[in-house]
């Protein structure tokens, strides 16, 4: 009926992509975590990178169709991703300027 459908199109909705996308990184670099003597250090410290995308995914999962029209309010846990990377960032930049060759 009409209410299945409306619940089945739930799934295909821009929020609900972009969380199937950061559900599917955060497995990959679980599992890479957990089997991380079993596979080689490159694979597992590239899989590492894709931490960076995920702040991306996770931003752009609050910017849904929902909240670019109006009818609600911008999730506020981007400022919660936004903070840590930028003590992140901030820590790389202390670690290169205090770096003694």
């Amino acid at each position: 009926g009409q209410g299945e459908q409306a619940f089945c199109d739930k799934f295909t909705m821009e929020i609900m992509i972009t969380g199937y996308v950061i559900l599917g990184f955060l497995l990959t670099i679980g599992f890479s975590s957990f089997f991380r003597y079993n596979i080689p250090y490159e694979v597992f410290y590239y899989v590492h990178h894709l931490v960076f995308l995920l702040y991306i995914i996770t931003i752009l999962h609050t910017m849904d169709v929902e909240q670019r029209s109006g009818r609600s309010q911008r999730s506020q846990t981007f400022k919660w991703f936004t903070s840590t990377l930028l003590y992140y960032v901030c820590d790389r930049v202390a670690m290169k300027l205090n770096h003694h060759y």
